[in-house]
């Protein structure tokens, strides 16, 4: 069975063994089963399947239609209770709607087991604790009747909320309530196993396991991102934004805030995310840094990541590879330096200030920043040709924002040419000193190119042709190219390829430097 697809036939019901620690006061049978359009709806299916939050607020206002004039009133509660909890996601100052739902655990009737779940993620939601562990203890033992979906939310949604509000709550209780998210996902192969990776992550942070906690959010939210299923990538990245706050981990948490964000925007959970924007104090402009930020230090923590695996697994052969380990740990610093580099440019940029130049030489430089790629680019099956033309001559640049570019332009090729079938792919770098003395920078491929309707923006910042839908896309990178090009008094071009391509040539005036090559 499939969530992926919402449809009456998806709403097998599957009986659940209710975890310890819930009150087991039987619900009120109050009607059969629901109209064929409320299904998906009634039992949490659609909003586990990832449809977006406008599309659920069009479908529950039409199914609780049904529900009534079948009379179904117990379905059309609950029904209600859902509109109201999408459309505290869904529209500016929405959080009033989820305040409602908090109030509604305080004194609520004995309602269905649907109408406690929704009720335990507005309060999620809501960042409301006491109203969480309320619902939490009200809802009734799911019986024959609960769907798949609503059992799949409930343990979730109690998962995060147990572990994050009740640190007396028996682990034993949150066990079992992992273990039932195990068993559904495999059955019902809703989540490729990311709704059960982040009930575990949040369980790690329970414990205190900072660092498996925060892999555990990051491997949840990019197996959602993955199936497209934006409403759980938030879940998981915003769990790591807190995370990584408490580690001290403040570039992390902007990037994890930013992707989180994207997340909402992808859902059409526009109140949400507007709510987020202001809890996190994100101004546009400071949204747009953040972003920056975010992109940037995306190559650097990749590599600290890959080395970090490295370094382990060649400490822990039988025979410890000691000198393999060191030189993942120099790889470390190296990216962590980077990183601490990028983050002082930016600062620098935003406030203002002049760049920090020194000679550099550019050949020299390229061959440094495409030593990391060589492995995407083996991966891929992309040739890398270098035709290096200054024999040594410097420019005065800042190293590490020269990398930035470079690094960005021979990515972009790369992830053209992952999305696009060539039989003999291809990028070259070449640099060469022009006639007026300035130095050329130039990165070319034979992948799909630019469609012409978009060349006039491929510099706008948040542009970009690879599809969004994986929430990985900022579109920040050819905007920061230009915008380190232009505070280095240079400019950077688009042209068509000869072959379809595309070919980026970046230019710096006056090549010629005075101080030692760095």
């Amino acid at each position: 069975m499939t969530l992926v697809h919402p449809s009456g036939a998806l709403a097998r019901r599957l009986p659940q063994r209710p975890p310890p620690g819930v009150p087991r006061e039987a619900p009120a049978r109050t009607g059969s089963r629901p109209p064929p359009a409320a299904v998906p709806y009634a039992g949490g299916i659609a909003f586990v399947a990832g449809r977006s939050v406008p599309e659920l607020m069009r479908h529950l206002e039409r199914a609780r239609q049904e529900a009534r004039a079948a009379g179904g009133a117990a379905y059309a509660r609950e029904l209600d209770t859902r509109l109201r909890l999408i459309r505290g996601l869904l529209q500016p100052g929405g959080a009033a709607d989820l305040r409602l739902l908090c109030a509604a655990t305080e004194a609520g009737p004995n309602e269905r087991f649907g109408y406690w779940v929704t009720c335990l993620g507005a309060a999620w939601y809501a960042d409301a604790p006491d109203a969480a562990l309320r619902a939490l203890g009200a809802a009734p033992s799911p019986d024959a009747l609960a769907s798949a979906g609503d059992l799949m939310l409930f343990h979730l949604f109690a998962t995060l909320a147990l572990a994050r509000w009740a640190p007396a709550a028996p682990s034993a209780q949150l066990a079992a309530h992992c273990a039932s998210l195990r068993d559904l996902d495999a059955r019902c192969q809703a989540t490729g196993g990311a709704m059960h990776a982040l009930a575990l992550a949040a369980c790690a942070r329970r414990r205190g396991e900072a660092m498996a906690a925060l892999t555990g959010f990051e491997c949840a939210a990019a197996d959602a991102a993955r199936l497209g299923l934006h409403w759980l990538a938030t879940l998981a990245w915003e769990q790591a934004v807190l995370q990584a706050q408490e580690a001290g981990l403040h570039a992390a948490a902007l990037h994890y805030r930013q992707q989180c964000l994207e997340h909402y925007r992808c859902w059409g959970a526009l109140g949400r995310l507007q709510a987020m924007q202001l809890a996190w104090g994100c101004t546009e402009g400071a949204a747009r840094f953040d972003l920056a930020i975010a992109h940037e230090l995306n190559q650097p923590l990749a590599a600290i990541a890959l080395h970090a695996t490295a370094a382990g697994k060649w400490l822990q052969r039988a025979t410890p590879d000691l000198g393999r380990a060191l030189d993942s740990l120099a790889q470390i610093g190296a990216a962590g330096r980077q990183a601490g580099e990028i983050v002082r440019g930016l600062q620098r940029a935003a406030a203002n200030l002049p760049i920090e130049t020194a000679a550099v030489d550019l050949d020299a430089l390229v061959r440094e920043a495409v030593q990391p790629l060589e492995p995407r680019l083996h991966r891929h099956g992309t040739a890398l040709e270098l035709a290096l033309g200054l024999h040594g001559c410097t420019t005065a640049a800042n190293r590490v924002q020269l990398q930035q570019v470079l690094t960005n332009l021979v990515v972009n090729a790369i992830e053209a040419h992952a999305g696009h079938r060539t039989e003999t792919p291809w990028i070259r770098i070449e640099t060469r000193r022009g006639a007026d003395g300035a130095v050329e920078l130039t990165v070319s491929d034979n992948g799909p190119g630019i469609a012409p309707a978009d060349r006039d923006r491929v510099f706008a910042c948040r542009f970009s042709t690879k599809p969004r839908k994986a929430g990985k896309v900022s579109g920040m990178g050819l905007s920061l190219c230009l915008s380190i090009l232009g505070a280095h008094g240079g400019d950077l071009r688009f042209e068509p390829g000869p072959d379809g391509g595309a070919c980026f040539r970046a230019r710096l005036p006056d090549g010629a430097s005075q101080g030692p090559a760095r």
